[in-house]
C-alpha cells in the first residue's frame, strides 16, 4: 500500500478530479432541474398567482408585506404542487451518491498526497496524513507553510 501511495502521481489524480467535479457539476444542474421542471413551473405560476392577489389587497388597503404574504402561501402552495415522482428521488438519490463518492475519492487523495510529500521531505508521515484527514485542505496549506526547502528534502538518516 505505501509503494502504491508514493508511486502515484498526484498531479494527474488532481486534474481527474477538477475535471470529474466540473462533469459532475454539470450533470447535476441540468438533470436535477429537468427532472423537476413540472414542479418549477407549478410554483413559477403559483407565485405569480400569489403577488396578483397581494397587489389586489394592497389596492383593497391590506398591511401585509409581501415577502410576509408569500411565506403564508408555502404551505398552501405545497398541497396543490405535484408531488415527487419515484425518478425524482433516485436522481436525487443517484447525484448524491456520486457527489459522496466524489468527496470520499479527493479526501483520500489529499491524504495520500501528504502522506507522499511529507516522505519526499522527511517530515513526519503519519502526522500529516492524520492531519489530512481530519483537516483536509487547511493541513494542505499548513503543510505547505510548515515544509523546509520545497522539493529537496534533506536524507534520511541510517539507523543499523
Amino acid at each position: 500500500m505505501r509503494d502504491r501511495i508514493l508511486g502515484r502521481d498526484y498531479k494527474r489524480t488532481f486534474v481527474l478530479i477538477l475535471l470529474s467535479a466540473l462533469v459532475l457539476g454539470a450533470a447535476a444542474g441540468i438533470s436535477i432541474p429537468v427532472s423537476l421542471r413540472v414542479q418549477i413551473s407549478e410554483k413559477s405560476v403559483l407565485r405569480q398567482q400569489a403577488k396578483e392577489q397581494y397587489q389586489q389587497m394592497a389596492i383593497t388597503g391590506g398591511d401585509y408585506d409581501l415577502h410576509d404574504y408569500l411565506d403564508d402561501q408555502e404551505d398552501t402552495w405545497a398541497s396543490q404542487m405535484t408531488p415527487l415522482t419515484t425518478a425524482n428521488y433516485i436522481l436525487i438519490g443517484v447525484m448524491g451518491g456520486l457527489v459522496l463518492i466524489w468527496l470520499m475519492w479527493y479526501w483520500a487523495s489529499v491524504m495520500g498526497w501528504l502522506y507522499q510529500s511529507a516522505d519526499r521531505e522527511n517530515m513526519n508521515r503519519p502526522l500529516w496524513t492524520i492531519l489530512g484527514g481530519f483537516f483536509n485542505f487547511l493541513a494542505v496549506f499548513a503543510f505547505l507553510i510548515v515544509r523546509d526547502r520545497p522539493g529537496r528534502g534533506r536524507p534520511r538518516p541510517y539507523y543499523p
